[in-house]
C-alpha cells in the first residue's frame, strides 16, 4: 500500500493551486491580445494535459516533501520541480509514432526538433524560475 504524507499532499495542492492560476493567467493574457476566445480552441486538451496535471501533482508532492521534511531550500527545490515539470510536458509533446530512427538519419528533422526544443525551454526559463519560486514558498508558507 502506498503512504502519501501530508508534506507531499501539500506540494501537490499548492503546486497544482500555482499551475491553475498560471493557466488562468495565460488564457487571460491571450484573451487580451487575441481580442477573443478564439485561442482556445487551439489550446492542446488532449493528453499532455493530463501529463502536466500528473506531473506537477506528482513533483509537486516530492518538492512538498523535501522542502518541509528534509529541510531544503524552498526556492532551488521549487525551481527545480518547475524544470522538471515543463520536461515531463515537453517530453509528453513529442509525437509517439516519431521514428526517431528516421529522424536521426535525416539531420534536417533532427535538427528542426533541436530547434523547437530549444525555443521552448528558452522562453519558458523565466516563466519557469518564478513559477518554481512561487511553488517553494508557497509550500513554506503552507507547511507553517
Amino acid at each position: 500500500m502506498i503512504s502519501i504524507t501530508e508534506e507531499e499532499k501539500i506540494g501537490a495542492k499548492v503546486s497544482l493551486a500555482i499551475l491553475l492560476v498560471g493557466m488562468l493567467a495565460l488564457i487571460l493574457i491571450l484573451t487580451v491580445m487575441t481580442g477573443g476566445l478564439v485561442h482556445l480552441i487551439y489550446f492542446p486538451f488532449d493528453y499532455s494535459l493530463f501529463v502536466l496535471l500528473f506531473g506537477t501533482i506528482f513533483w509537486g508532492s516530492r518538492a512538498g516533501s523535501q522542502i518541509i521534511k528534509k529541510n531544503k531550500n524552498d526556492d532551488w527545490t521549487g525551481i527545480k520541480t518547475a524544470f522538471l515539470i515543463l520536461i515531463t510536458f515537453i517530453v509528453s509533446r513529442i509525437p509517439l509514432d516519431m521514428d526517431f530512427r528516421n529522424a536521426l538519419d535525416d539531420i534536417w528533422t533532427f535538427s528542426r526538433f533541436l530547434l523547437g526544443l530549444f525555443w521552448v525551454i528558452g522562453t519558458m526559463a523565466i516563466p519557469a524560475i518564478i513559477y518554481g519560486i512561487l511553488i517553494g514558498r508557497g509550500i513554506k508558507r503552507y507547511a507553517r
